[in-house]
């Protein structure tokens, strides 16, 4: 959802638009290494974790969207007048969007992939109760229910100390982070499972975690380290995910990442630093264009994924190269679409939320 330009930071745009590209590369790398119909252990070893790191990279893209709403909407005022407006311009037209683009892309899927429709799933759908054959737009209902709560929270956190505040952090990492991590460990070697019986909903859980994070990087909480640094640690946490994934697998526990893996946040927080750090100038101009225009391209591109997949003549391709190159087509097929359409005023406003 945009801005207008006049509050527009550069940095947050690149930020955005890496994380819109990396959505593609989860969705794509996810469908032809893991969720296909071949085995990713039958690939060679490279090829195995090439696909581990490619799907790595794309799962950073939920983290980077929830540390940028964080940090634009957490330190705001609200009070009774401004949370109404809150509500009205930035909750209800996501909510009415959501609501269009469910009932568009289960109907488009089970056309697509001729499966039989049913009223009861779509309206199971539309209430939140489900996302059978929409898995991608999981993320909509996840936000709406932050956008419900965030007046209330930015008000508290606000009137706390900013060393406190970040307090909640250590704790919602053991607990929602870590401890869900060490069970897939668990559970590999036959050892009982921890149960955390603390109740951390009320804080947000995991994803209240990275809207948590996105604000304490709008105040400066964490010390700026030199590039190397940065790099080396994003890099490094990265690559020990991918290995961990291809650990699993490799042990009959076969798992992909989701985003209560412990160490995703902290690659996703070392490559939020980079980005807010040490900014790319030359980028400021594409990034705003793709910004502007990445909840948009969030809504259609699985269907351009899926039309692009099963029409392009070149899917013999080498599995790097297809996905790059799917990659690349569903993204400029999805802007050019967003793009266009965007002409038309009132798509531009209620079902691509551009202001």
């Amino acid at each position: 959802m945009d801005t207008k330009d006049s509050t527009r930071i550069s940095w947050l745009d690149t930020a955005r638009s890496i994380a819109i590209l990396l959505v593609i590369l989860c969705h794509v790398s996810g469908s032809e290494y893991f969720f296909g119909q071949s085995n990713i252990l039958d690939r060679s070893t490279v090829s195995q974790f090439f696909g581990f790191f490619l799907f790595t990279l794309g799962r950073l893209s939920v983290p980077l969207f929830l540390f940028i709403s964080g940090y634009l909407l957490l330190p705001r005022s609200y009070d009774t007048e401004k949370s109404l407006n809150f509500y009205k311009h930035n909750l209800l037209p996501l909510f009415v969007a959501s609501e269009i683009w469910i009932i568009t892309f289960y109907t488009f899927t089970c056309y697509f992939n001729s499966y039989p429709f049913s009223f009861s799933t779509l309206i199971r759908n539309m209430l939140f109760l489900g996302y059978e054959k929409i898995s991608y737009l999981w993320y909509l209902p996840t936000i709406i229910g932050l956008y419900l709560y965030i007046p209330f929270f930015a008000i508290a956190i606000q009137k706390i100390n900013i060393k406190i505040t970040g307090l909640l952090l250590p704790i919602t990492f053991l607990y929602c982070f870590f401890i869900p991590t060490i069970n897939i460990l668990f559970a590999s070697l036959e050892i009982p499972l921890l149960s955390s019986q603390l109740f951390l909903y009320f804080g947000g859980g995991v994803y209240g975690f990275y809207m948590l994070t996105g604000y304490l990087f709008s105040k400066n909480f964490f010390k700026k380290l030199p590039l190397i640094c940065l790099l080396s640690g994003f890099l490094c946490f990265v690559l020990l995910t991918a290995l961990f994934q291809m650990t699993m697998y490799h042990k009959g526990h076969p798992y992909t990442i989701w985003y209560e893996f412990a160490l995703l946040p902290i690659a996703a927080m070392f490559l939020f630093a980079i980005l807010q750090n040490y900014p790319l100038p030359s980028f400021n101009n594409c990034g705003k264009y793709i910004a502007k225009y990445s909840f948009g391209i969030y809504l259609v591109h699985e269907a351009v994924r899926m039309i692009t997949k099963r029409y392009f003549p070149f899917k013999y391709l080498c599995s790097p190269l297809w996905v790059f190159l799917l990659c690349i087509l569903t993204f400029l097929i999805s802007m050019s679409i967003v793009s266009l359409f965007s002409k038309i005023s009132i798509i531009k406003k209620y079902l691509f939320l551009i202001k």
